[in-house]
């Protein structure tokens, strides 16, 4: 075992009583159990870069909290979270993280969206990490609160807590947006890919699913099964909470060496995995979408990097209802290179939004009809060294008080066909609409 309580209290007791410090305890499997009955959580759960344990981490409450705004947000959220974590002093082994994300666009303040703001990240007072069979509890705050008693032994939830209703959502109803809506919009980016006004676009539908009580975000995530690809997070602001399981990071700084990947091209899987695989390698219209996107990324890169390299054929990677195609990239980090940044160059890429970046966003802006917010935006975290992970917010939902609105897009190039990108949003929408309503 690690340092124990009393070992925590006397480094403590050496310290200012207003500096914001981290305590990391290692605790018993049994004790590890979080309290979600915060107005604040935070739930990430990645796959490790080599095939290794998994981060699983879910933090609680509020020590501090770092906001960004307009198109600064990105370089805002660096520098004050920065100098933020870089004060707090560290006991056994603390390693104090940042868990946020940012809306698609700035300015982007839809009511719906109002507890999640342009560029807002959370350091949290509570977290619970786990790998294998070691668990730590980190709690953080003012060197006074930690020493008050009871808070370093804060008592996990009890058994009567845990065992909530079992059900999802019951009585939980989709009332299914019109495909027709969606094909049009489609149809009309077809329509402006052919005059040469842009090359992709990417447009998104979104599905209200209605429930009689209130959602249990805590299920939803947990029936997000997804597979080893895929990150599942949440993020809880008060009444509301944005989740989802993504199978693409938009970048990974960690150990002076920076991964991201290529993901554009999609097939709904439907039974035939070697056929559609194959087939979905072949298509000329998703390579040629699939193209882009990672010709893009190696260019947003360049600035913050050296010896870049990405796979110039892709492969598939296989999910429970779609096969995507992939090209993974990997790069040396330029000296200072910070991964929030980074993340600000990539956004959107070619895969959430489309290229040229402008004008696909200025039609997306003009034709969807809704606000993003943080769907299709990076979400993730950062420590003091300015290393961390961002995925990217899509197979995701905002969930509140009595439903969701559950996400899905598709790239739009010359040669898609209306019909068949319907389909595909709907084979994206199909695990999120399942978890939701109790399903999955």
């Amino acid at each position: 075992m690690g340092p124990s309580f009393d070992e925590a209290r006397a480094w403590l007791s050496g310290i200012a009583r207003d500096r914001l410090a981290a305590v990391r305890l290692e605790c018993d499997p049994s004790e590890a159990e979080p309290i979600l009955a915060s107005d604040e959580v935070v739930f990430w759960d990645a796959p490790s870069r080599d095939g290794g344990e998994r981060d699983i981490v879910t933090g609680e409450g509020i020590a501090a909290r770092v906001e960004g705004h307009g198109p600064e947000r990105f370089d805002e959220v660096a520098e004050r979270g920065g100098v933020l974590l870089q004060r707090i002093a560290t006991f056994g082994g603390a390693r104090p993280r940042l868990f946020g994300g940012f809306a698609f666009e700035a300015g982007d303040r839809d009511s719906e969206w109002s507890a999640f703001g342009e560029a807002s990240f959370v350091l949290p007072e509570r977290i619970v990490e786990g790998a294998s069979n070691r668990h730590w509890v980190t709690v953080i705050g003012t060197v006074g609160r930690l020493l008050e008693p009871g808070v370093l032994e804060r008592p996990t939830r009890s058994r009567a807590e845990q065992a909530r209703a079992t059900s999802i959502a019951p009585f939980a109803t989709v009332e299914t947006d019109a495909d027709s809506a969606f094909t049009a919009i489609v149809a009309r980016a077809i329509d402006t890919i052919g005059a040469g006004a842009m090359e992709k676009v990417v447009l998104a539908r979104r599905t209200r699913v209605i429930s009689e009580r209130p959602v249990e975000w805590e299920r939803v995530v947990r029936a997000l099964n997804g597979s080893r690809h895929t990150t599942r997070f949440a993020f809880v602001r008060r009444t509301a909470a944005f989740l989802g399981a993504t199978p693409e990071t938009l970048i990974s700084l960690s150990r002076g060496e920076l991964t991201t990947q290529a993901v554009a091209g999609t097939a709904p899987r439907e039974g035939r995995d070697e056929a559609e695989v194959q087939a979905l390698l072949d298509s000329e219209k998703d390579r040629r979408e699939h193209d882009v996107v990672r010709d893009a990324i190696v260019g947003a890169l360049e600035p913050y990097a050296t010896a870049i390299t990405a796979e110039r054929i892709p492969h598939v990677t296989t999910l429970p209802n779609v096969h995507h195609l992939v090209s993974s990239i990997t790069a040396s980090p330029r000296r200072g290179a910070h991964v929030v940044r980074i993340a600000g160059s990539l956004h959107p890429t070619p895969a959430v939004a489309g290229w040229p970046k402008d004008a696909a966003t200025r039609f997306i802006r003009s034709n969807e009809g809704w606000s993003r917010g943080w769907y299709a935006a990076p979400v993730g975290w950062f420590d003091a060294s300015g290393e961390g992970v961002f995925a990217v917010g899509i197979r995701s939902a905002l969930v509140d008080e009595r439903g969701a609105w559950v996400y899905a897009g598709a790239g739009i190039v010359r040669g898609s066909r209306p019909e068949l990108e319907s389909r595909e949003t709907r084979a994206k929408q199909a695990p999120m609409i399942a978890a939701l309503t109790g399903t999955a």
